[in-house]
């Protein structure tokens, strides 16, 4: 693995400064009209809360992103999504990663299922911050 993948890899979060102000709500909208891309996990949602409004993307392989605006930046943030244990297991996580091991196993043989499984949460993030910098390239 080359040193640029693993600093994509290692990434938490990531910034983009817009030309002029938006809202969390303007954002929303504008993602809602222009998201062509199927998620693996659901479509993202606008949450409310104490810290403030967030688009709230689902949970896939524990990796969660949250979009927050502040002024004229926005910013990505990879966060660690609920869990929800039974007996010491995430069944959902495990599910997920199951999954992605058997479509990265059909794609690119044994090594490719594992790559699926190990990354795929990370992967999930680096593709929602691609996403999101291609529909605010124009803003």
């Amino acid at each position: 693995m080359d040193k640029e993948r693993m600093k994509e890899l290692n990434k938490t979060n990531e910034k983009y400064t817009l030309r002029g102000a938006m809202t969390i709500e303007e954002l929303y909208q504008l993602l809602t009209e222009r998201w062509n891309t199927e998620l693996p996990a659901g479509p993202f949602v606008l949450k409310k809360g104490m810290m403030g409004t967030n688009i709230v993307f689902p949970t896939y392989q524990r990796i969660q992103p949250v979009v927050s605006v502040k002024g004229n930046t926005v910013v990505c943030k990879k966060t660690e999504g609920a869990q929800m244990k039974v007996l010491g297991v995430d069944h959902k996580d495990k599910n997920q990663r199951d999954a992605a091991f058997q479509g990265g196993k059909d794609a690119g043989g044994f090594l490719g299922g594992m790559k699926a499984a190990a990354l795929g949460g990370v992967d999930y993030f680096i593709d929602v911050c691609n996403k999101l910098r291609e529909i605010l390239q124009d803003r």
